[in-house]
């Protein structure tokens, strides 16, 4: 007798704790997903190496100084114009962050820095593993003209 009422009370907590223990679950997972979801189109994902226009007389492409790892890494953007020589026509901000995480682990607009080769460089301190994305805002006499998105998994 003892041993059906403790098994009919452990399964009385469980139906009960049940639905609370799956909407919070759910909450989670809904929280982690909208964050994690895949790009939209019109957010001009990007890749590195490739190469990319911004306007009919400029093109630009990135690449990492190291493949992203926890630490230091350096975004190096080249920008080209129609003369296919490196331009610094425009001011270029990244944001870097963790879509779960952007409050806590957020860039905030951060100026790409001209080097004497002409590129275009931004630190970026990664410090955990995951998902990360940098939004990079590119503007002409102080008028934003484009906007990109890098995607990268540490």
């Amino acid at each position: 007798m003892k041993k059906a009422f403790r098994y009919i009370f452990a399964l009385l907590i469980v139906l009960v704790s049940a639905p609370a223990m799956a909407g919070e679950h759910d909450m989670h997972m809904k929280h982690d997903s909208d964050a994690m979801s895949l790009p939209t189109v019109h957010e001009n994902v990007i890749h590195a190496g490739k190469k990319y226009h911004l306007g009919d007389e400029y093109s630009y492409s990135y690449e990492f100084s190291t493949r992203p790892k926890l630490g230091m890494i350096v975004v190096k953007l080249e920008l080209l114009g129609k003369n296919k020589k490196r331009s610094s026509d425009f001011q270029i901000v990244g944001d870097t962050y963790m879509p779960a995480m952007k409050e806590a682990h957020g860039s905030g607009d951060v100026s790409f820095k001209l080097n004497k080769e002409g590129y275009y460089l931004l630190p970026v301190n990664v410090v955990m593993r995951g998902k990360w994305v940098i939004d990079l805002k590119f503007s002409q006499e102080g008028k934003e003209v484009h906007k990109a998105k890098i995607w990268f998994e540490v």
